[in-house]
C-alpha cells in the first residue's frame, strides 16, 4: 500500500505515479518498443475478453438486476467477443497470451487467497 498512498490535501497517489514513470521510462529505455506491444496487446484484448464473458455469465444467470439497454446487445454476441479476443491474442504471439492468462490467473488467485474486505456483491445482486 506504499504506492497507494495519498498525500496532500487532494490525496493524490504521487509515489504511485512517480512508479509508474519509472516503468515506463525504463521499458522507453530499452529502445525497442516492439519488443513489449504484443504484451500491451495482450493485456489490452484481455480487459475486453473479461468484460464480454461477464456480460455473457450475466445474461446466463438472468438476474433481475441485469438489464442491458443497449439496443443491439446479445449474449451471444458477448461470448463471441470473449472468443474472438482470445483467439487474436494466441494469433499476435502465443507465448505473450500465455504470459497473459499466467498474470491474470495469479492476479485472481491473489485476490481469492487474500480475501479483501470489501464487499463487490455477486451477479445475483447487480
Amino acid at each position: 500500500h506504499v504506492f497507494g498512498k495519498g498525500s496532500s490535501r487532494d490525496n493524490e497517489p504521487r509515489r504511485g505515479y512517480v512508479l509508474t514513470f519509472f516503468i515506463g521510462m525504463a521499458f522507453v529505455a530499452i529502445g525497442q518498443l516492439n519488443a513489449i506491444a504484443p504484451l500491451i496487446s495482450n493485456f489490452f484484448l484481455i480487459s475486453y475478453a473479461l468484460i464480454n464473458m461477464g456480460c455473457f455469465l450475466s445474461s446466463l444467470s438472468n438476474s433481475p438486476g441485469w438489464r442491458p439497454t443497449f439496443r443491439w446487445y446479445n449474449r451471444w454476441l458477448a461470448l463471441l467477443g470473449f472468443v474472438c479476443c482470445t483467439s487474436i491474442m494466441f494469433l499476435i504471439d502465443y507465448k505473450t497470451a500465455l504470459v497473459t492468462f499466467f498474470l491474470i490467473g495469479a492476479l485472481f488467485a491473489y485476490l481469492t487467497f487474500r480475501e479483501p474486505d470489501v464487499n463487490w456483491g455477486t451477479s445475483t445482486q447487480a
